[in-house]
């Protein structure tokens, strides 16, 4: 995730808890509470209606996070329970900096792999795995954009993608710069047939 969508994050967390404390203080035992709503969650993701790496269960778990945090040191006063609350958050969201946005609802999370290459290079890693029926053909576009970013960490877009597969396919019959053909084809001809 970005820098901004952490910071948002962490602010939404900040937020529920300024809007929520009182009451959730008010509760004999937050430790419960907590418990509960993981219990909720697991069970959602058990049954399908939440997905592990969705953004909604990626809040809620920051939001445990914050709980858990405070509910720890609670016998050290508010002051010292909303530190350890904030700090909890902190680590659970450093984490997130690791995985990046990967659908186009932005509502889901997985680690991007970084493509050193060139983005034709890896249309033309596809296509062949593809034709040799090692992965489907279908939605190539959507799998590397899903899947892959620039070397830079900047997101490969599905549409950019299309353009060029159409391209490769019009103007170049489906193979990017020789060398870099060259270079797809030396590694898959050293993979081993089964």
């Amino acid at each position: 995730m970005t820098e901004t969508e952490i910071s948002k994050l962490r602010e939404t967390v900040l937020q529920l808890w300024e809007g929520s404390k009182y009451l959730l203080l008010a509760r004999v035992d937050l430790f419960e509470y907590v418990q509960n709503l993981k219990k909720e969650l697991a069970e959602k993701i058990f049954d399908g209606s939440a997905k592990p790496h969705s953004f909604e269960t990626i809040k809620q778990n920051a939001w445990i996070a914050f709980l858990e945090g405070y509910d720890k040191p609670r016998r050290f006063g508010e002051v010292e329970s909303k530190k350890a609350a904030v700090i909890a958050l902190d680590s659970y969201l450093e984490k997130l900096k690791s995985v990046s946005l990967d659908s186009s609802e932005g509502k889901s999370l997985s680690p991007k792999i970084k493509w050193e290459g060139s983005i034709r290079q890896l249309i033309y890693l596809f296509q062949k795995l593809s034709k040799s029926g090692l992965i489907p053909k279908e939605k190539l576009p959507s799998i590397i954009s899903n899947h892959f970013c620039k070397k830079d960490g900047t997101a490969m877009k599905r549409d950019n993608i299309s353009k060029q597969i159409y391209q490769l396919d019009v103007d170049r019959d489906g193979r990017p710069k020789e060398e870099d053909a060259q270079a797809i084809d030396d590694i898959l001809d050293t993979l081993p047939e089964d």
